[in-house]
């Protein structure tokens, strides 16, 4: 990949609010730590500039099964209009003649319905199914409204974490922004260290518990310091690391990638209290959304104003593989008949707990 084409990329990246996974750091780590073969770059634009890019990989994981030859995006095309994506779709299928796998495609910037209706329509054979919905907290509020929004069971237990850890020592926050300054290499290895000692190290899915996994991350955390959209949040008591976070900032939203704590003070709720200050971290420094990515749990489902719809997408010219031979597990179905979307429980609780909010900011 040449440095004008991940320039170009990087800046699409920025105007669309691209989630990470759709970022050229990202793609080429994954691509370097657990793809082969070459990574396949479909691109979209008019003098220089860019309106769409595709980019696909064989996964390392499938090489000795009888998918090696199904192609992979993480996130799927970023593109300024639905044309764009669907073009550049289509010319991926045309020029491979394989399977296409999305992992993860976004409903907020895909019309999936339409999508798939535009592929098959275009000889495409297409599946999808719906994931999770990922919910994201809209910043359209100041410090206060935020924390008056929250349950007051959620108050209670920050105020009550907050207590005992002061009573331990001084509880510090930081938001390390690398815009401002790149984390110093010390402070990576804790968090890195720190998230390896916990259970995620004892069943081996920390981020350095293999090579390829600690390939990948390390290289993500130097290209967003390098890019300077990298964020490392920490929550100390005196000089203690009990919580720290990465988050990569990308045009207006800041994306919580990975989140861990010490165990020894589970009790007092560290992660809780690391997030609580991060979205108000993120509230000060005038960021538009704070997006939590992965499924809804009910940590999530406190803070959160709206969620995404992320759907896995697999589309070929000639036959797609068999879901059920992929054992994904679940309903599979064409998009447009399963949008009954699985946040209609997360938009009723955000609607009550906004409604709270009201009653409070207007007695």
């Amino acid at each position: 990949m040449d440095e004008q084409t991940e320039s170009g990329w990087m800046a699409l990246a920025h105007e669309l609010d691209a989630v990470p996974f759709a970022t050229p750091g990202w793609v080429r780590a994954f691509h370097d730590a657990h793809g082969f073969g070459r990574l396949r770059v479909h691109q979209s634009g008019a003098d220089g500039r860019l309106d769409g890019l595709l980019a696909l990989y064989r996964v390392r994981a499938l090489r000795d099964s009888g998918f090696q030859k199904l192609l992979t995006s993480q996130a799927g095309p970023i593109a300024t209009s639905h044309g764009t994506a669907v073009r550049l779709l289509l010319e991926a299928a045309n020029d491979s003649g394989r399977t296409i796998r999305i992992k993860e495609l976004d409903g907020e910037k895909h019309d999936v319905p339409r999508l798939v209706s535009d592929l098959e329509e275009n000889g495409c054979v297409v599946k999808a199914r719906h994931l999770m919905s990922s919910p994201y907290i809209e910043l359209k509020m100041d410090r206060e409204a935020l924390l008056a929004s929250l349950s007051k069971k959620r108050r209670q237990n920050l105020n009550r974490s907050r207590r005992q850890l002061e009573a331990l020592g001084e509880v510090r926050f930081e938001m390390i922004d690398s815009a401002q300054r790149a984390p110093h290499p010390a402070q990576i290895e804790a968090f890195l260290q720190l998230e390896a000692s916990g259970w995620k190290g004892d069943i081996g899915s920390a981020m350095i518990s293999t090579k390829r996994s600690e390939s990948l991350f390390r290289s993500i955390i130097d290209w967003g310091a390098s890019q300077k959209i990298l964020h490392l949040n920490q929550l100390y008591v005196d000089d203690e690391l009990l919580a720290a976070s990465f988050a990569l900032c990308i045009g207006g939203t800041l994306y919580g990638m990975k989140t861990t704590y010490d165990e020894r003070f589970k009790r007092y709720g560290p992660g809780i209290l690391l997030l609580n200050e991060e979205i108000l971290c993120s509230i000060d420094r005038g960021l538009r959304r704070v997006d939590l990515l992965g499924p809804l749990d009910h940590h999530k489902t406190d803070y959160a104003t709206d969620s995404r719809d992320i759907w896995e997408l697999y589309f070929g010219l000639r036959q797609v593989i068999p879901l059920a031979q992929m054992r994904l597990g679940g309903p599979v179905d064409h998009a447009g008949r399963s949008l009954g979307y699985r946040s209609r429980q997360l938009r009723s609780t955000v609607r009550q707990r906004l409604a709270r909010s009201g009653e409070k900011s207007h007695p």
